[in-house]
């Protein structure tokens, strides 16, 4: 299990799954409580997190699963503070924001009892920040970042620390939402330049998806079609690269986004292509599935149903 987490220091996840993998063959059997409940619990919390940033999100979800019937059986508050964190990320990334926040609150709750450093709390709050923005708590979501921000940056002071900027991400998709582009612009492009910085092509980040969605919107918004497009599918290279499974909300918002692009280009290819993606992966009641039927029929559009 150590050195699982150990092989995460290289950004080595396959590697992680691996040993944790092996791990898990060794814990599961054992049926005595004292001698596997707390360690099974931190190791399928380890993996939930593992699998989450490879993008394999029903793998995430089942070793959530386990963890939470685990719960009953644990009352180490530092364990249990780290997996409401681990499984809020979970939900979050599949965009379940409403069971996401319950998860961090509790997290938030567990974390103030434990003698954790400062700087974990406060990351546990712009954490919550982020999904507050997400599920569209714009000014909520703001309000905590700003009440959090200048604390948090003393304990990481590099402008190119990863959560820093995963925190400059979110305030610059505020600003995006609240119609200051300027302001968006310029914190995105900086941002995407840290993440660049950070992670070479061998070991990109699933948020560095996430911020080419913030600055390919931005586009859009200035009727520059064609560098919304171009950061778009820059976005997509990113996320087939790392995600195993199409599952992800960020890929979902991102396909809504492109077959709505493609018919502002005139593009009926795109929009059946991303269209189908979103039928084929989230299914017809998805959320940004509704938004692209939506959209076109306000445009007295067709709304491409037929494959292609």
């Amino acid at each position: 299990m150590l050195f699982g987490n150990m092989s995460t220091i290289s950004a080595s996840y396959d590697e992680a799954i691996s040993i944790s993998e092996e791990a898990e063959k060794i814990l599961a059997p054992i049926q005595s409580p004292e001698a596997r409940d707390e360690r099974f619990f931190l190791l399928v919390n380890n993996l939930m997190d593992f699998y989450n940033v490879k993008g394999m999100f029903k793998k995430a979800a089942e070793s959530g699963k386990k963890a939470e019937l685990l719960l009953p059986h644990i009352n180490n508050v530092t364990f249990l503070s780290l997996y409401y964190f681990m499984r809020s990320f979970q939900l979050f990334t599949i965009g379940n924001y409403e069971e996401a926040l319950k998860h961090v609150d509790i997290s938030i709750e567990k974390y103030s009892t434990t003698d954790f450093p400062e700087h974990f709390h406060i990351f546990n709050k712009i954490f919550k920040a982020e999904i507050l923005a997400r599920s569209g708590a714009l000014a909520k979501s703001l309000e905590l970042i700003e009440a959090n921000r200048m604390n948090f940056t003393k304990f990481y002071p590099n402008e190119s620390n990863f959560k820093v900027l995963r925190m400059d991400s979110v305030r610059a998709f505020i600003y995006l939402k609240q119609g200051k582009l300027k302001e968006s612009f310029d914190l995105i492009s900086s941002t995407i330049d840290g993440f660049n910085s950070l992670f070479k092509k061998d070991n990109e980040n699933a948020i560095q998806g996430f911020t080419h969605i913030v600055l390919g919107e931005i586009y859009e918004k200035q009727n520059d079609f064609h560098h919304a497009m171009q950061t778009y599918k820059k976005a997509e290279e990113i996320y087939n690269h790392i995600f195993s499974e199409i599952d992800g909300a960020d890929i979902s918002y991102l396909y809504k986004n492109m077959a709505i692009l493609g018919e502002k280009v005139r593009d009926d290819f795109i929009t059946q292509k991303y269209f189908q993606l979103l039928l084929k992966h989230f299914g017809r009641d998805h959320v940004r599935t509704q938004e692209v039927v939506d959209y076109l029929e306000e445009k007295s559009l067709q709304v491409p149903w037929s494959k292609l």
